[in-house]
C-alpha cells in the first residue's frame, strides 16, 4: 500500500477484508506524517511488534479479540508521540495487561471491553469514559491530570456484591477527577455494598461537580407517545427512586 495523497483518516474492518488470521498493518501507516485518525475493526490485528504511529492523534480499536497476551506490546502506546484520543469498544483481551503510556494522551474511552488489567501512566490524561457490565481492574498513575470522568457500570443482578467491590476499586484509581458523571445503574451497583459505603471515604476528594444520567434514549419514544396529543401546558416531571441530598453550592452542583 502506498499513499498517493495525504490521507488523514483510515478505517479497516474485518468484514470488508475477510481476514481470518493475524493481520500485520502496512508499514506506511506507521511512518506517514499525514495520518491523524485510524479506526481498526479487526479482531486479529497484530500490534505487538509494531513501531508505533508517529503522527496519529486518534486511534479507535473495535472488536479486538484474542486469548494470546502478545497482541499489544507494553510499550506500543509510548511509541505514539502525538496520540491524544484512544478508544476501545467490544474488545475481549482477557489475558492482556494493557499498558497505556502515550505521552500526549488526553482522552481514554473503554466501552464493553475486558482486559486482565489496565495500567495508565499518561500524565496529560484529562478525560476517562467507561461503560460495561463489569468494572475493569484499573491502575491509574497519580500524575494523570484527570478532570472529567464518565462511568456507566450496568446493573444486571450478577454477583452484585463482588461487582460493587470491583467498582469501588476502580473509582479510587480515578481520585483526581473533578467533574464526575455516573449512571443510575452505577449507583445501583454501588448500593450492593451499602454497609461498606458508610465507612468508606469518597473516592473523589477533589470533586467540583457531580452529574447523574439515565439512558433517556431507551424510553424517549414511549414518553413522546404519551404526550403527543396532550395540551401544550401539560406538566411533566421525572421521579427518581431515591431522594437527592440537600443541594448546596459547597457540596453538590447540578449542570
Amino acid at each position: 500500500m502506498k499513499f498517493r495523497a495525504k490521507i488523514q483518516d483510515v478505517e479497516f474492518h474485518a468484514e470488508t477484508y475477510n481476514i481470518s488470521q493475524l493481520m500485520e498493518l502496512p508499514e506506511c501507516l506507521y511512518v506517514t506524517q499525514s495520518l491523524k485518525k485510524l479506526h481498526l475493526g479487526i479482531p486479529c490485528v497484530n500490534l505487538w511488534n509494531a513501531t508505533g504511529f508517529l503522527a496519529l492523534k486518534e486511534l479507535r480499536l473495535h472488536g479486538l479479540s484474542s486469548d494470546i497476551p502478545q497482541i499489544i506490546s507494553p510499550d506500543f502506546f509510548s511509541k505514539c508521540p502525538a496520540l491524544e484520543n484512544l478508544s476501545f469498544s467490544d474488545c475481549r483481551l482477557c489475558f492482556l495487561v494493557l499498558t497505556i503510556s502515550a505521552p500526549m494522551l488526553k482522552k481514554l474511552e473503554i466501552f464493553n471491553s475486558s482486559f486482565d488489567q489496565v495500567v495508565v501512566s499518561s500524565p496529560l490524561l484529562t478525560s476517562f469514559n467507561f461503560e460495561g457490565s463489569d468494572p475493569i481492574n484499573l491502575f491509574m498513575d497519580d500524575k494523570c491530570m484527570l478532570e472529567e470522568v464518565d462511568i456507566n457500570v450496568k446493573a444486571d443482578g450478577r454477583d452484585e456484591e463482588n461487582k460493587a467491590t470491583q467498582l469501588l476499586g476502580m473509582l479510587k484509581e480515578l481520585a483526581n477527577a473533578k467533574y464526575v458523571v455516573v449512571s443510575l445503574d452505577t449507583l445501583k451497583v454501588l448500593s450492593a455494598a451499602r454497609n461498606r459505603l458508610k465507612s468508606e471515604p469518597s473516592p473523589f476528594p477533589f470533586l467540583k461537580a457531580l452529574k447523574l444520567k439515565t439512558d433517556w434514549s431507551m424510553t424517549r419514544d414511549g414518553w413522546d407517545f404519551l404526550l403527543k396529543d396532550s395540551a401544550s401546558e401539560v406538566e411533566t416531571s421525572i421521579q427518581l427512586p431515591f431522594p437527592l441530598p440537600r443541594l448546596t453550592r459547597k457540596r453538590f452542583r447540578t449542570f
